[in-house]
């Protein structure tokens, strides 16, 4: 009879866990397409906006046992973004470390502004991605790993960069298998800093 529940409830997990699945793929999609849709951007103080948008992960992080640190400037000036898509980014880049980092690792999501731009830099020390995926890693339908552990069907980096485009700015990322991973984007502070070329990172 102890087998037989343990059987039924291995069975509900892993219905669960594929539910969970298919819901991350349609809210996915959902996305990429209101991306299409233009929307008004704000001017609002970042270190409000990424508290605030962090705070559920900051409690998951706690009961995984990593730490998580924000590396933000009291006189960061007020930037303007899309407050609805902006803030997406920040939580699925830092999510996705989250995701990747095990107990004991940290994540540190670091922003600062230099000349016409602001920087934000997602840095974990987790599982890092397989150099062969790397040049894809933005690509639509992209996986870096396995399916089970994602949840998703690859399109969540996608979204971040068509995000980031919006913004006028750019994203690249540096990774090593075991050591960790750094995602580095840029917005502009101006219009005059869209049309900079992106330095390599």
């Amino acid at each position: 009879m102890m087998r037989k529940k343990k059987k039924l409830y291995a069975t509900a997990y892993d219905d669960c866990m594929r539910l969970t699945a298919l819901i991350n793929e349609l809210v996915d999609l959902s996305r990429l397409e209101a991306l299409a849709l233009p929307r008004p951007k704000e001017t609002l103080d970042m270190a409000m906006v990424i508290t605030e948008c962090l705070a559920p992960l900051h409690k998951q992080a706690e009961d995984k046992g990593i730490v998580l640190e924000l590396d933000i400037p009291g006189n960061l000036p007020r930037i303007t973004i899309d407050s609805f898509r902006f803030p997406w980014v920040i939580t699925n880049l830092v999510g996705n470390a989250l995701r990747y980092t095990g107990p004991g690792g940290k994540i540190t999501l670091k922003v600062y502004g230099q000349g016409s731009r602001y920087y934000f830099q997602c840095s974990d020390t987790g599982d890092g991605i397989d150099p062969g995926v790397l040049p894809h890693i933005f690509d639509r339908f992209t996986q870096f790993s396995d399916r089970g552990k994602s949840g998703t069907i690859g399109l969540g980096l996608a979204i971040v960069k068509d995000v980031i485009e919006q913004h006028g700015g750019d994203i690249r990322v540096q990774s090593e298998l075991g050591k960790g991973t750094s995602f580095i984007f840029w917005i502009p502070a101006d219009k005059e800093g869209a049309d900079e070329k992106s330095p390599d990172y």
